[in-house]
């Protein structure tokens, strides 16, 4: 899932799983745990025989691709009966806004490594940089702002030494929009296909928020909790 903050979120994870996740279903992007990608589609979006990029090293790399699939006019879809078991260091905060979550997203970049630290900030900025449409980026720029502005203060008190990922991206730059000019050569997805992603999912949020504040969310009938699927 993709919000217009630019931030990628596991779609289900730390839901209760009552059966809703039983359908396949087309989404934005699948997780790198596990993607069956078609090699057609991969020899389309290369960039000089590169599929996943490089500079990122690791992290986002899966978001990355699946935007970029997305751009070249292809579809990622979850299957149910595609099941796959992937250990994490930390837990994500699912669909919970920082704010609202701030105890939470605290404790969860306390718990990542330097490198993952450094790795996630330099890699959302390419990320942007790479696959963003002008249009959109205009529009979603108060979102995008607030998210960047949380971490990077969030950085800055207990994690200055993250901060390294502003001349490593800044140094990643005309390599990127090299990069950029390539996929947006490809680019068959308008813009507005994109703003239907990020307008369905904070549609749903508002909704959620709504039924949250009247107290009409339902309430879960089991412990079983869904790791994050898409």
């Amino acid at each position: 899932v993709l919000s217009r903050q630019r931030r990628f979120m596991p779609r289900g994870e730390g839901e209760t799983d009552a059966g809703q996740f039983d359908e396949a279903v087309e989404v934005f992007g699948v997780d790198g745990a596990a993607p069956v990608l078609r090699r057609r589609a991969l020899a389309q979006i290369s960039v000089h025989g590169e599929y996943l990029d490089e500079n990122f090293f690791a992290h986002k790399e899966d978001h990355d691709i699946s935007w970029r699939l997305h751009l070249a006019g292809w579809e990622c879809w979850y299957v149910p009966t595609a099941i796959a078991h992937h250990g994490r260091t930390t837990r994500g905060l699912g669909a919970s806004g920082y704010l609202s979550a701030m105890r939470r997203f605290h404790q969860s970049e306390l718990e990542k490594s330097e490198p993952v630290r450094v790795n996630a900030m330099k890699n959302q900025w390419l990320m942007i940089l790479k696959n963003e449409d002008g249009s959109n980026f205009v529009r979603d720029f108060p979102f995008i702002l607030a998210r960047e502005a949380m971490v990077m203060m969030h950085r800055l008190v207990f994690a200055p030494k993250a901060l390294v990922a502003i001349p490593m991206t800044i140094g990643l730059l005309p390599e990127t929009l090299q990069k950029r000019r390539e996929a947006k050569r490809t680019q068959t997805m308008d813009p507005r296909t994109l703003r239907r992603w990020l307008d369905a999912h904070h549609q749903a949020q508002r909704e959620r928020g709504e039924l949250e504040s009247t107290g009409a969310a339902a309430l879960p009938t089991h412990d079983d909790r869904h790791p994050g699927v898409g």
